[in-house]
């Protein structure tokens, strides 16, 4: 009886994410235009990028790639990004998505989905028992970094989300924003930043979003073969007030969320609470463009974490989400001097820090490859940062304060075609990790 309540849920939720996204995928308008102070003509033509590139992520090796990245389709300054690639560990990726799209007849409303196939030649998975390690639990605090399946993994994963513009602070008058750039960064202070008070500055949304999730992976025996397939739904608030989102230099940002799933593998359910707040202090700029001090603390709790049957003389525990849905660190944003997911437990903490220099030197300006590739680069940015968390049996910030891990490392950041590219050196007590990726970690 449970699995087909399982069963006739998870239709409704396809259903309804379907059909939403075949209404709204029809027609959109951009959040943000960003313009440069130079043009003079104020026009937003809209532009295909085709880029190659190569880099490396824990999980696919050294990976070549090509991303097509759009913005300006269907209106100014919307963007869009296709990427393929092919791994040094036998991987192969997909990953599409579109951002922040305004429902046709309901202005206040914008809508983002992404889509992600992918084969993993060579995943980590830390979250299992394994019998060389009888006596610890995989993934917590103290688990040994070799305590983990590398296994071979497909899967497939998306998300449609929803964010609705509330009429207060600077989004009771702005809907639409066009935010002034000079060489990519923000002329003044930007116009959305003006008092820490969400009512009176910034941008608050309502928001949602329905996540699926299908996950098959080859773990040897005695576990065998397992099938992993999610629905569910996330709901929360969030505050953006800052003078430039993509790169800011002052202001705060925040976010609360709650998220609510079920597996109908196993017929468990989940639901989870996750909060973030990152602030930004601007520094003198002296002989640099710009110089920035930020910091970012972010946190998840799983209800019920401890609940559990036996059934065959086995124990399932009734409300655990699956690999790398739930209080997870490690990996390219949260904890980065670790592999992916690397800790994982009913809550999890960090407090990132990071300096961020803007310098006046950029020598990509005039790279003749980058020119060829139509690929124009307004700053480089130079960062050193830090990381320290822990995942715990449960919240409570005197434990999730004692033993913690932490990491160090130095970022290489380019702003090109108006979006961020990451690179982050980092290193751990359990090794060097080389993180790639798009947008800042926080």
């Amino acid at each position: 009886m449970q699995n087909n309540t399982n069963n006739q849920f998870m239709i409704k939720i396809l259903g309804i994410s379907i059909g939403l996204f075949l209404f709204l995928f029809s027609s959109a308008y951009a959040q943000d235009i960003l313009i440069e102070k130079t043009d003079t003509v104020q026009t937003h033509g809209s532009k295909i990028t085709v880029i190659p590139f190569a880099f490396y992520l824990q999980t696919l090796g050294v990976a070549a790639a090509a991303d097509i990245a759009t913005r300006g389709i269907s209106q100014p300054q919307t963007s869009s990004n296709l990427v393929v690639l092919l791994s040094s560990n036998r991987s192969g990726y997909m990953y599409f998505s579109m951002n922040n799209y305004q429902v046709p007849w309901i202005k206040r409303l914008y809508f983002s989905p992404n889509l992600n196939i992918a084969h993993y030649g060579a995943l980590d998975v830390f979250n299992l028992p394994n019998p060389n390690y009888p006596t610890e639990t995989a993934g917590n605090n103290d688990s040994n970094k070799k305590n983990f399946y590398e296994i071979h993994s497909n899967k497939i994963d998306g998300e449609l989300r929803f964010r609705f513009l509330l009429p207060i602070g600077y989004g009771k008058e702005h809907i639409l924003d066009s935010l002034f750039l000079f060489k990519g960064i923000p002329v003044g202070m930007g116009t959305s930043l003006r008092k820490a008070n969400p009512f009176l500055s910034g941008r608050t949304f309502l928001e949602a979003s329905f996540f699926y999730q299908n996950l098959k992976m080859k773990f040897p025996d005695p576990i065998g073969p397992q099938k992993v397939l999610d629905l569910g739904y996330t709901v929360g608030i969030s505050n953006e007030n800052v003078d430039f989102k993509d790169n800011p230099s002052r202001g705060t940002s925040s976010y609360f969320k709650f998220w609510n799933g079920v597996s109908a593998s196993n017929s468990t359910t989940f639901s989870m609470y996750e909060g973030s707040f990152s602030g930004y202090i601007p520094l003198p700029t002296h002989y640099f463009r710009q110089q920035t001090l930020a910091f970012n603390v972010w946190s998840r709790y799983i209800n019920r974490w401890d609940d559990f049957v036996i059934e065959d003389g086995n124990t399932i525990y009734t409300h655990h989400p699956s690999p790398f849905l739930g209080a997870d660190l490690g990996g390219r944003f949260r904890l980065r001097g670790y592999p992916e997911a690397r800790f994982n437990d009913c809550a999890s903490m960090i407090q990132s820090v990071e300096y961020r220099i803007i310098p006046q030197w950029n020598p990509l300006r005039n790279w003749k490859f980058f020119e060829w590739m139509h690929v124009k680069t307004e700053w480089i940015q130079l960062v050193a940062f830090a990381e320290c968390g822990r995942v715990a049996p449960n919240w409570s910030l005197m434990t999730l304060h004692k033993d913690m891990k932490y990491d160090a490392g130095a970022g290489f950041r380019i702003f090109a075609n108006k979006m961020v590219i990451r690179v982050d050196g980092v290193a751990s007590p359990e090794g060097p990790q080389l993180q790639m990726y798009i947008d800042q970690a926080f």
